[in-house]
């Protein structure tokens, strides 16, 4: 498992001059790869989302919902696509608890198409 502060978090900490105060608002974000069969059997969809963007850059964009009060406990991002459907896999997060307010975000409710993926890059999100 690798232990990871996301890029956003860094250049806040260099912009400070290291004094710390802002990482106190960002998450530890540790990500490990994962079979997405693992996943099915936890997920929990009333809790789930998936992004309505093609492509993200995962760890920005959790610190983001993060900053937003849009706490997410878990994220994946689909690492292949079997079913070769025009949607496709997409990021998706699951939030701590159900927040409407995510689709303001273009998320969609539901783990989305992520059963179409084998491997997925799992971020276990933590304050």
């Amino acid at each position: 498992m690798m232990r990871s502060i996301s890029p956003l978090a860094a250049t806040l900490a260099l912009a400070l001059g290291c004094g710390g105060e802002a990482l106190l608002d960002v998450p530890v974000i540790e990500s490990e790869i994962v079979s997405t069969s693992e996943v099915m059997t936890q997920i929990d969809a009333s809790r789930t989302y998936w992004s309505l963007a093609s492509q993200v850059e995962p760890e920005s964009l959790i610190v983001a919902l993060w900053r937003a009060d849009l706490l997410v406990s878990r994220a994946w991002q689909p690492l292949d696509d079997r079913c070769e459907n025009p949607i496709g896999p997409r990021f998706t997060v699951e939030l701590r608890q159900a927040d409407p307010r995510i689709l303001e975000y273009h998320f969609e409710t539901g783990p989305g198409f992520l059963e179409c993926s084998t491997t997925l890059e799992q971020f276990t999100v933590s304050e």
